[in-house]
């Protein structure tokens, strides 16, 4: 995923932001792994999900808010403070997450 991000921020005149799915793995320590690798390649914002997979489950909204706080945190000590973070919900994509939701 980084090595795209550099390829694409390389050749662009435009800003960059990095569709990271779900932080490619569950934990917080991995959305900022992938957060702060994509920062290094060149780009200014992700799109972080809330699923766990496609189509599956959604993380629980702390869970969720612990994985937003570490891609924020790793954007900081990126050197990047005003990452723009697109924090996505994938809830239409669920039935029973909607069903849930409203």
């Amino acid at each position: 995923m980084a090595e795209a991000v550099r390829r694409i921020s390389g050749v662009v005149d435009v800003l960059v932001r990095a569709g990271v799915e779900g932080g490619y793995g569950p934990g917080a320590e991995t959305v900022a792994a992938t957060v702060h690798a994509v920062i290094e390649a060149g780009a200014v914002g992700v799109g972080l999900e809330d699923s766990l997979g496609p189509g599956g489950p959604l993380h629980d909204v702390p869970a969720q808010a612990v994985r937003l706080r570490a891609a924020r945190s790793a954007a900081e000590d990126a050197g990047l403070p005003g990452l723009w973070i697109n924090a996505r919900t994938d809830v239409s994509c669920s039935a029973s997450a909607l069903r849930r939701t409203v």
